[in-house]
């Protein structure tokens, strides 16, 4: 017995709060560069 999937409807969410990636990256930086000293290297994957 073989059962069919369907998309029954679509939406959009919008988040409340946005967070541009270069200001998680300086938050990321000032959190975690002193503790890490590989950190800007692999800050960059």
């Amino acid at each position: 017995m073989s059962q069919s999937v369907k998309l029954i409807s679509i939406g959009t969410a919008v988040p409340a709060h946005i967070i541009q990636q270069r200001d998680a990256a300086a938050a990321a930086h000032q959190a975690f560069s002193a503790r890490f000293r590989d950190f800007d290297r692999l800050a960059k994957v």
